[in-house]
C-alpha cells in the first residue's frame, strides 16, 4: 500500500482521480521523495481509494 498527495506540477509518478493529480508516495522505506516509484512497481496495475 503507498499513498497520494494531491499536488500541481511536482516531479514524477501521479495517478489522476476526478480531475485531480495525486502524486505517488512510499511507504515501505526511506529515502524516496514524492512521485519516485521503485521499478518493481513500474508497470503494475493500481486501484485508487480516496480517503
Amino acid at each position: 500500500m503507498t499513498g497520494g498527495i494531491y499536488g500541481d506540477e511536482l516531479p514524477g509518478r501521479y495517478y489522476t482521480l476526478d480531475g485531480r493529480d495525486y502524486y505517488y508516495i512510499e511507504t515501505t522505506g526511506t529515502g524516496w521523495g514524492i512521485g519516485e516509484i521503485p521499478e518493481t512497481y513500474v508497470g503494475e496495475s493500481d486501484t485508487l481509494y480516496q480517503i
